[in-house]
């Protein structure tokens, strides 16, 4: 009979530590995907700040000088955007592709400098057209690969 205590007692140690081990793995799952997921909520709040200044920059009126000084506010955003985008992809596995800061700074540089040298209308909503679309297939593109990596359900 003492056999038999000691046998159900270890296996219900057994099923006690099993039983912890999958609370803290799913625990520490889901704390990840938060994390991640509040990171990927602020790079996506600087992708829409930097499609609303590249909106003023591009349609906005003003001389030549001050738009020269908000595109190159606009660019060290972009940097610092390009910068968020290497942490997500080193540090949390969110995987946007090799040339997505190719891109952002194409659409955003690009033509620059005869935009801010002409007043040609139909120009600056070409570009205005062009920033606004790299930028939203960037956020969708982001979400994206976070619902990829990290789904709701986490199983792995």
């Amino acid at each position: 009979m003492s056999n038999w205590s000691f046998f159900v007692s270890l296996v219900s140690v057994i099923l006690v530590v099993v039983g912890w081990l999958v609370i803290w793995r799913n625990a520490k799952l889901l704390a990840t995907r938060s994390e991640t997921y509040s990171f990927v909520c602020s790079v996506c709040a600087d992708i829409a700040k930097i499609k609303e200044m590249s909106s003023d920059w591009c349609l906005g009126d003003g001389e030549p000088a001050d738009k020269k000084l908000q595109l190159k506010v606009l660019k060290s955003e972009v940097r610092s955007l390009i910068n968020s985008l290497n942490y997500l992809e080193k540090n949390r596995g969110v995987y946007l592709g090799d040339n997505r800061p190719f891109k952002l700074r194409v659409a955003l540089t690009m033509d620059a400098e005869k935009l801010l040298s002409e007043s040609n209308e139909e120009a600056a909503l070409k570009k205005y057209s062009e920033i606004q679309m790299a930028y939203s297939d960037l956020s969708l593109e982001l979400r994206g690969s976070f619902e990829q990596i990290y789904s709701p359900s986490i199983r792995k």
